[in-house]
Order: C-alpha cells, then structure tokens, then sequence
C-alpha cells in the first residue's frame, strides 16, 4: 500500500510551493546584503561534482533508512510523487515541484540567510549544526528525520567549503530528482 506524503491535491501543491518560493524572495531581498557574497561566489567546478556525486549515497542512505523503518513498524510506503502521478501531473510538475523548488528555495533559506545569520552569533560549527537541526525538524517528516540531519550537515558542509550556495542547491535538486526517480519505477499508479 502506498500512502501520500500529504493531503494536499496537487494545485495546492503548487500553491503552497510558489506562496512559499515568495515567502523565501522576500526574506532574501531582505537579506540580501549577507546573502550576495554566496550568490556571487560561483566555486570551483570538482565542488559541482563532488555535491552532484554525494546526492548518490545521502539517496542510498535515505532509501534505506526510510524503507527499514516502514517495514520495521509496518508503515505504508511514503511517496512524494504519488498525488501528481494520480491526478495525472507529468514528470515537468514533480522536477519543479518535488526537485527544483526546494532544491533553490530551501538552500537559498537554510544554508543562505538562517546560516549565514547564525554565523554571526555562533560559530560556524555551531550554526551548521542548528541550521542542519532546523531543516531535518521543518520537513515534518519524522521517518525521514536521522537522514535529513545527514543531508542537511553534507549540504551545510559544502556551503561553509565553498562559501556558495550553488554546489548545494545541485546536490539537493539531484538526492530529491534520485527520489523521484526511484518513486517512479517502484509504485504501481505509473
């Protein structure tokens, strides 16, 4: 049995993803005079590939953390892909919704202006990890909690050694495009 990740149909989907999209613009012309030195810092190419390649094993990871879980307190499956799928959204919507939106938007919120504003009244260790633990907790997603802490450390990291949000934000596009993927060849509404 396959279980949707919310009760949203997916024009509220899209709704509460561009209100939220909004929300973070605002927040970061707010901010940004911090947030410009990580969106004018572009990095070295191998911080690309390395962000690209570490998508692979936080997916690994994931899969199995959340499938041990769903197995070891009989859960259903969990799916973000699952609602677009039946009310017939195609792959554009989910790669917007499910991959590209937060892979911007959240990365430009976490590791842009919650981390960088930490930073100034914490240590950058201290502001990576609040920021990690802030970022697993929001997604409410109590399943997929021990390996959002992972991911969101692995993406803190990158933005601390890169000083640029662009390595995270490909490796956030690619771990939820991996997810999508899998979703797509492993449910049966396809």
């Amino acid at each position: 049995m396959v279980a949707r990740e919310q009760d949203l149909t997916v024009p509220e989907e899209i709704a509460a993803s561009a209100a939220f999209s909004l929300i973070i613009v605002a927040w970061c012309i707010a901010h940004h005079r911090e947030l410009l030195p990580q969106l004018t810092t572009v990095g070295h190419i191998g911080w690309y590939l390395l962000a690209a390649l570490a998508a692979i094993p936080t997916f690994l990871i994931a899969h199995m953390a959340v499938h041990v879980l769903e197995r070891l307190f009989d859960l259903p499956e969990y799916s973000y892909t699952f609602t677009f799928a039946l009310e017939g959204y195609g792959w554009f919507w989910i790669v917007l919704i499910i991959c590209v939106q937060p892979g911007v938007f959240e990365e430009l919120a976490f590791r842009g202006v919650i981390q960088n504003s930490l930073q100034r009244v914490l240590s950058a260790k201290e502001a990576l990890l609040v920021t990690t633990m802030l970022f697993a907790i929001l997604h409410l997603a109590l399943l997929s909690l021990p390996h959002l802490i992972l991911i969101g450390l692995v993406l803190g990291v990158l933005r601390l050694k890169t000083g640029s949000l662009y390595p995270g934000m490909l490796m956030h596009f690619t771990h939820n495009l991996l997810v999508s993927i899998d979703e797509r060849w492993s449910l049966t509404p396809w």
